[in-house]
């Protein structure tokens, strides 16, 4: 999974990606993994189901979604999607929200969500925070 999150652009050790998994947040976050025939972990969708104020029911949201370079065009990140809509439609969330960088390499897959149905509906505003949770400096 560490594999797969540098693929993603989140470079990580395998210790700390396991620490990622065993954590628990407020948000419950489910992570879904696809698995090769062999058993390697082949790809990979973060899902969290909360309540947001203007919404009258909870919404899911695909934080990550990332199949292994090896294993793209198989259908592996269509299935993983489908699961999370299964996840969202069982919890009665309102819909499904989808986050993806606006970058060159990320075409491909901007092209696959919209083929299924996703919608372009909003930018996205980033602030880091220190490490302990103040503003960094501008």
């Amino acid at each position: 999974m560490a594999a797969l999150l540098g693929e993603l652009g989140y470079p990580t050790t395998a210790a700390d990606a396991a620490g990622r998994l065993a954590r628990e947040g407020p948000g419950g976050e489910r992570v879904l993994v696809a698995e090769a025939a062999d058993g390697h972990v082949v790809g990979l969708a973060a899902l969290t189901i909360g309540w947001h104020l203007p919404h009258a029911r909870p919404l899911a949201r695909v934080t990550a979604l990332v199949v292994a370079e090896r294993a793209r065009g198989r259908g592996t990140a269509r299935a993983l999607l489908a699961r999370a809509e299964e996840l969202a439609a069982g919890a009665a969330c309102e819909g499904v929200e989808l986050t993806s960088a606006l970058t060159p390499e990320r075409a491909a897959a901007h092209r696959l969500y919209e083929s299924l149905g996703y919608v372009r509906t909003s930018a996205r505003f980033w602030h880091e925070l220190d490490r302990e949770g103040e503003r960094a400096p501008v």
